[in-house]
């Protein structure tokens, strides 16, 4: 799967998962983000500082009050402090951005990597709509330390944390639920994905 593919696959689950319209700006090379910095990688290249790319995308997003929140995806690691290692990716719900890097995902075949930048989108925009980490039921919003604990949680939300997304964006069940299922079917998803989003389809019908 190609990087172009990829995003526009990636966009595709975040419209139908949220509800909204995502428009997908153009490439941004770091050399044209103000006051970005680096530092030698931790095994998948180059790390770039995240807070400079919170700043950049919030920048953006207050010159457009229609936006719900501005994200970044990026193939480069990141890290937010010498104090850690790396990061998957980070939201700022304060401030409506969060960016999220594709670069420890690689060494998987094409089906089980969307469903990796699908979960870490998803999880993080989550937080951005106002979702906390679910500690209730086996859920996406569950908090996840590495790749074998993110390849272990569900790409779904618990009956809470839909219910309080549902509450949050106001939007239906039923043509979410009916889109899912056939986006996990068409992208040959594991089976228990699959099934879980069609049973999310049987419970809330499309109308």
């Amino acid at each position: 799967r190609g990087q172009e593919q990829l995003v526009d696959a990636v966009c595709e689950y975040l419209h139908i998962f949220f509800d909204v319209t995502v428009e997908l700006k153009q490439t941004v090379p770091f050399s044209k983000i103000p006051n970005v910095q680096s530092r030698k990688g931790r095994g998948y290249g180059p790390q770039a500082l995240i807070g400079p790319l919170f700043d950049y995308l919030f920048s953006k997003l207050q010159v457009d009050a229609n936006a719900l929140c501005a994200v970044g995806l990026t193939l480069a690691d990141l890290y937010p402090n010498e104090r850690y290692n790396f990061l998957f990716g980070q939201a700022l719900p304060s401030h409506g951005v969060g960016v999220f890097s594709f670069a420890r995902f690689l060494d998987v075949n094409p089906t089980a990597l969307l469903l990796r930048c699908c979960k870490i989108t998803s999880h993080e925009i989550g937080h951005l709509a106002g979702l906390k980490h679910c500690i209730h039921f086996r859920c996406l919003m569950n908090g996840f330390n590495g790749l074998d604990e993110m390849d272990s949680t569900t790409m779904h939300l618990c009956p809470l944390c839909l219910k309080k997304l549902d509450t949050s964006l106001q939007w239906g069940f039923s043509n979410r639920a009916a889109s899912i299922s056939s986006f996990s079917q068409q992208q040959h998803f594991p089976a228990a994905e699959k099934e879980h989003a069609e049973a999310l389809a049987e419970l809330f019908p499309a109308g």
